[in-house]
């Protein structure tokens, strides 16, 4: 099976499940570990980290708090109603670049430009 034919399958397999990849890359000289999705019938590949590339937690050393069985349970609950079983939405999708690209589009004309706590810089 040719390369393109084999990539074709991996998407349309993707994209009809729910499931996503764990996959090993090469980048930077270092082999990485990332998580693969189809979004918009392109492969999207995520970073992830190794375990040696995490800090270890008793360098953090958080401040330690009694939580009840209770509020664990809340918890949870709350978890399960935000968990999706989807990876598609604006709400997953960068505006970095589109929000830089307005600022310098507004600094070539008379855009006044708006700064929303809430919300980030907008244009008016």
């Amino acid at each position: 099976m040719a390369a393109p034919r084999r990539l074709r399958l991996l998407v349309q397999a993707l994209g009809r499940s729910v499931k996503v990849a764990v996959a090993k890359y090469a980048w930077s000289g270092r082999e990485r570990l990332g998580l693969v999705r189809v979004l918009d019938d392109v492969l999207v590949l995520h970073a992830m980290r190794w375990t040696d590339e995490i800090r270890d937690p008793a360098i953090v050393d958080p401040p330690t708090a009694d939580v009840t069985d209770d509020e664990i349970d809340g918890a949870l609950a709350l978890t399960d109603r935000l968990t999706r079983d989807d990876l598609t939405g604006d709400d997953l999708r960068g505006t970095c670049t589109e929000a830089l690209q307005q600022i310098i589009e507004a600094q070539k004309g008379a855009i006044v430009i708006e700064r929303d706590r809430n919300r980030g810089i907008r244009l008016a």
